[in-house]
């Protein structure tokens, strides 16, 4: 997205439950057939959440276990892989090179292994999607173990969690090209869950990796043409030593 903005699409920004209803609600169009269908998803999620990680963190989200910009987040993991193919492990190779710009060439060869044992699967979007979600949730994704460390180093008092103003501040460092009202509202979402006037650090590291992959873009292909994007051959480094001594 230029200019700092929101990102074009705004999937990425609305809510879990909104999303969810805005289409059930275009899809079945009667109220009463959206609330019967809505019971009866949620009565099967709820049922089979262990089955399929994306599921568990739908079934979650909605249930308010978790935070809704956990799954604001794994939408910019699909606006990405609308502009991308992924069809092989190489294909998956490019897609978390993309998605995470600053990861050590080692770092991305066992996320690579990883899923290629994980999956029984073809390589595809969906098998992709399920394997992130699945270290999403176990906490051992690769965005969100940077911010839950760089958030916990900036929490001098150990107070594990943060004022609106001290979130504010780190955004402003942080994420200069974001503009500041944005990061206001990505705080407020995450505040009405809790209420008081402060926001446990976990929840505001979910929301940092959503600011974090506004940023994302999908590389021009070769030549201008589809086909295999092309990366840069030395992406902007964002380590989180740089990182911290922003703050």
């Amino acid at each position: 997205s230029g200019g700092g903005g929101r990102p074009e699409d705004e999937v990425t920004t609305m809510s879990l439950s909104e999303y969810f209803y805005e289409y059930l609600r275009n899809k079945y169009m009667l109220h009463p057939t959206v609330l019967l269908v809505a019971h009866g998803l949620l009565s099967a999620m709820e049922k089979h959440r262990g089955a399929n990680s994306v599921v568990m963190l739908v079934s979650r989200v909605l249930s308010g276990e978790m935070d809704e910009a956990t799954w604001r987040y794994t939408m910019h993991w699909r606006r990405l892989l609308k502009g991308l193919p992924l069809d092989s492990t190489r294909d998956f190779s490019i897609f978390v090179a993309i998605l995470y710009p600053a990861a050590r060439k080692e770092e991305l060869q066992d996320l690579c292994l990883s899923y290629a044992t994980h999956t029984t699967e073809p390589a595809s979007a969906s098998s992709a999607l399920e394997f992130l979600v699945g270290r999403l949730l176990a906490k051992q994704e690769p965005r969100l173990r940077k911010w839950l460390k760089i958030l916990k180093w900036k929490d001098t008092q150990h107070r594990n969690s943060f004022r609106r103003t001290e979130f504010l501040e780190i955004g402003s460092k942080l994420f200069p090209n974001i503009k500041r009202e944005l990061v206001a509202e990505e705080y407020t979402l995450a505040a009405q869950r809790y209420g008081g006037e402060r926001v446990p650090l976990e929840a505001l590291a979910y929301v940092a990796c959503c600011l974090d992959a506004m940023s994302i873009e999908v590389p021009p292909t070769e030549g201008g043409v589809e086909g295999t994007p092309r990366l840069k051959e030395n992406p902007p480094e964002y380590s989180l030593q740089s990182a911290v001594r922003l703050i």
